[in-house]
């Protein structure tokens, strides 16, 4: 995951983010299991990867400051760049409620 910070979106780092990753993804030809995922909250920015997109996306992460996390519940982000079923691939509800 990559979280910026308000500024940071100012700065139209997020959508930098967006940008290169779906090059990315075009390049490799748009896989069924690679997909950025946005937290739905205007609070946070916090984007999410799927493996599959930390893979194709792995000589950037460093440098967006990237963290390892549990995938998020399905009902909390949106896809942002992936197939129209990328959120088939997350769970129904948050790994720790289960």
């Amino acid at each position: 995951m990559v979280e910026l910070t308000d500024a940071d979106v100012a700065r139209m780092r997020a959508f930098r983010l967006q940008s290169q990753f779906r090059a990315l993804f075009m390049t490799a030809s748009a896989p069924r299991d690679a997909a950025l995922f946005e937290l739905a909250s205007r609070e946070r920015h916090v984007y999410y990867f799927s493996p599959k997109a930390a893979e194709i996306f792995s000589p950037y992460l460093a440098a967006w400051s990237s963290k390892d996390c549990a995938p998020p519940p399905r009902d909390s982000v949106e896809v942002l760049v992936g197939r129209a079923d990328a959120l088939d691939m997350l769970p129904a509800q948050a790994a720790d409620a289960a």
